[in-house]
């Protein structure tokens, strides 16, 4: 019983976190982490609701009670509704957990989790006295997640839109390996950001839009949105093929911890692909005397992938404080911690280190960075997406 309330608590979190409040996410280290703390506490949430269901049938005979209280009142049977809402909660983790399925059908079961969680709350007051009394301290708490998680959820559905700010698509370049979506306001000054950070983006010439986080290409000065987008999916394929200039725009954000301009005198960016993208801002934020030490590793399978890279290079040339290194995997190539330690000229103890790319660049190189003696407190990590 102690199990299923523990389940019950760790829902009303999730729909908290679901909620994508900014106030949370410093807490966390930037929306990513919230995401992957909201998918761990799925999959917790799940094992709990097994162990719940295992354990109800051994309660003793003293403890099996006819119904009272609201099932009797409403002549609904409090262990039919706990299974319907086990089995529902099987499916969406299921689906939550399958990253083959596209994202707007991943995403459906996702927006039915409120009424899932309001299900579950049902089947706990139908619960005997003997399970949940309505009237100890422990059911007035879980009665209170019940409405903190229900308004949580409610509040998203709603106004999941209102927070966004509405841009127009002023054009779409189709570059060799990506595309960039240029956005003009349609009233200045509304989204203010800094370099690293991202935003939530929704399309109204792309049919079943969904909103999709994408980091923010432009530097926070620009008076124009950018976003460089890689073809890994349905929607960045319709990006490329079916978006058309004119079209609606709204952003919603900005989220993430991923700001350079504010970290250390030493820096080391590592990016793995489009994980570029973030580094692409800073770069254009960077100032003619800006002092900082920075060191680029551009992480690609060959040269004719790396994109921007003349942009890089013109914004470094003539610093001697700014260097830029290519790595092709097809030659060979790869970050490691001993590679960053040699082409760097500073200690990276001493340096912040900001890592973007796929899971595996980032995972090896945040266990090689630790043996080398660097603080976790100095890597800052962005996750490539958050399912």
């Amino acid at each position: 019983l102690f199990i299923g309330g523990t389940a019950f608590l760790l829902m009303g979190w999730a729909l908290v976190l679901a909620a994508r409040p900014r106030w949370l996410e410093g807490a966390f280290g930037g929306l990513d982490k919230m995401y992957l703390i909201h998918k761990r506490i799925g999959v917790t949430i799940l094992l709990l609701i097994l162990v719940h269901f295992i354990g109800i049938p051994k309660l003793d005979a003293a403890q099996r009670l006819a119904p009272e209280g609201l099932s009797a009142v409403t002549g609904v049977p409090g262990g039919a509704v706990g299974m319907v809402a086990m089995v529902l909660l099987i499916l969406s983790v299921v689906i939550s957990l399958n990253r083959k399925i596209p994202y707007h059908i991943w995403l459906k079961p996702h927006r039915l989790m409120g009424i899932l969680f309001g299900i579950i709350a049902f089947h706990m007051l139908l619960s005997p006295k003997q399970l949940f009394v309505g009237q100890s301290a422990s059911g007035i708490f879980l009665l209170c997640v019940a409405i903190i998680g229900i308004v949580a959820y409610i509040y998203r559905q709603i106004f999941r839109n209102r927070h966004a700010v509405e841009f127009s698509v002023e054009a779409v370049n189709k570059l060799e390996r990506a595309t960039e979506i240029v956005l003009a306001p349609k009233h200045a000054g509304q989204f203010a950001f800094e370099a690293g950070q991202f935003g939530f983006l929704r399309l109204s010439d792309l049919s079943n839009s969904e909103a999709h986080p994408f980091t923010i290409a432009s530097a926070p000065a620009d008076k124009k949105l950018r976003f460089t987008t890689k073809v890994l999916g349905d929607f960045t394929r319709k990006i490329r093929d079916d978006l058309k200039t004119g079209g609606r725009a709204w952003v919603e954000g900005p989220y993430g911890e991923f700001a350079t301009k504010s970290a250390g005198q030493h820096q080391v960016w590592v990016a793995g692909g489009i994980g570029i993208t973030p580094f692409l801002s800073s770069v254009r934020d960077l100032d003619a005397d800006d002092s900082r030490d920075i060191l680029l590793v551009y992480c690609v399978q060959e040269n004719s992938q790396a994109l921007f890279v003349d942009e890089f290079a013109e914004a470094f040339k003539g610093h001697k404080n700014r260097r830029m290194i290519v790595l092709q995997s097809n030659e060979g190539e790869f970050a490691t911690a001993d590679l960053l330690a040699d082409k760097a000229p500073f200690d990276l103890k001493d340096a912040d280190i900001f890592l973007c790319g796929p899971k595996p660049l980032i995972v090896a190189l945040k266990k090689g960075l630790s043996v080398v003696g660097v603080s976790k407190s100095r890597l800052h990590s962005e996750a490539f997406e958050f399912r």
